[in-house]
C-alpha cells in the first residue's frame, strides 16, 4: 500500500500551499459544498456569484425566494431542480435548529454534527464531510471523486468505500484540521492537472508511486518486443 504522508509531502512539495475552500463565510461553504454534487467547482463559482449579486446568499433570503427564481440562480451548476429541493432542506432545517448560523454546529461533538447533516436529504458523507472541515473546523478527511480516482490507480487492487478510505486517511496521517484542507486541495489539484479520468502521466510528481504508471509502462515494453 501506499504511504499517504509521503504522497501529501510529495505534493505539497511540488504545488505549494491551497488556498482553499474559497468562500467568504461558512455559510457560503455550506452551499458550495451541496451545489458541487456533480459538477465542476467553476460552475459552482459562477452560481455563487449569481446568489451574491440577487443578494441571497443568506438562509433566510434562500427561503424566501420562489422554486422556480432560485431554481433559475442555480441553472449553471447543472441538476438544478434537485439543488433547489437540497438548498431549501439545508436552509430550512439551519433556521429551525440553529436560527440560520452555521458556527452552531461547532458547539456539538463531531458525531453529532455529522448526524444532525446527514438527517438532512440531499446531504451524504462528502458534502458533510466538506462542511464540517471547511465551515466547522472539524478534522475530518473529505473523500471526493479527485481522491477516490487518485487512490485507484496508485493501488488498483483496492476497492474502498467512502468510509474506509476516510477512515484509513484519518489513521495514517497527524489529526490536523490544516493538513486535512492542504492534502484534499492538493489531491482535486493533481486531479485537474494530472490524474484526469485521461490520465496525464508524464509530469506527474507521484508518478514513481503510481501503479498505473508502472502497468503501463510495462505494457508499453512488452509491446515494443
Amino acid at each position: 500500500m501506499v504511504d499517504l504522508l509521503k504522497i501529501y509531502e510529495r505534493l505539497y512539495e511540488y504545488f505549494g500551499p491551497q488556498s482553499w475552500w474559497p468562500a467568504e463565510n461558512d455559510f457560503e461553504v455550506a452551499i458550495g459544498a451541496i451545489l458541487t454534487q456533480r459538477t465542476t467547482w467553476r460552475n459552482v463559482e459562477k452560481t455563487l456569484e449569481a446568489l451574491k449579486q440577487h443578494g441571497v446568499l443568506h438562509p433566510d433570503n434562500i427561503l424566501d425566494l420562489s422554486d422556480h427564481s432560485l431554481s433559475s440562480l442555480l441553472r449553471q451548476c447543472g441538476f438544478y431542480k434537485q439543488k433547489t429541493r437540497y438548498l431549501r432542506n439545508f436552509c430550512e432545517t439551519l433556521m429551525r435548529d440553529f436560527h440560520g448560523e452555521i458556527a452552531s454546529l461547532r458547539k456539538m461533538n463531531f458525531e453529532q454534527a455529522k448526524n444532525w447533516l446527514l438527517s438532512i436529504k440531499g446531504i451524504g458523507p462528502e458534502t458533510a464531510d466538506s462542511i464540517l472541515l471547511y465551515a466547522c473546523e472539524f478534522p475530518t478527511f473529505v473523500i471526493d471523486t479527485y481522491t477516490q480516482r487518485i487512490i485507484s490507480r496508485l493501488e488498483p487492487a483496492t476497492k474502498s468505500s467512502y468510509s474506509a478510505l476516510n477512515a484509513r486517511f484519518e489513521r495514517e496521517l497527524p489529526a490536523n484540521l490544516e493538513i486535512y484542507r492542504q492534502y484534499h486541495a492538493l489531491l482535486v489539484e493533481l486531479g485537474k492537472r494530472n490524474c484526469k479520468s485521461q490520465p496525464l502521466c508524464d509530469d506527474c510528481p507521484i508518478s514513481v508511486m503510481c501503479s498505473h504508471i508502472l502497468k503501463t509502462s510495462r505494457a508499453r515494453k512488452e509491446g515494443y518486443r
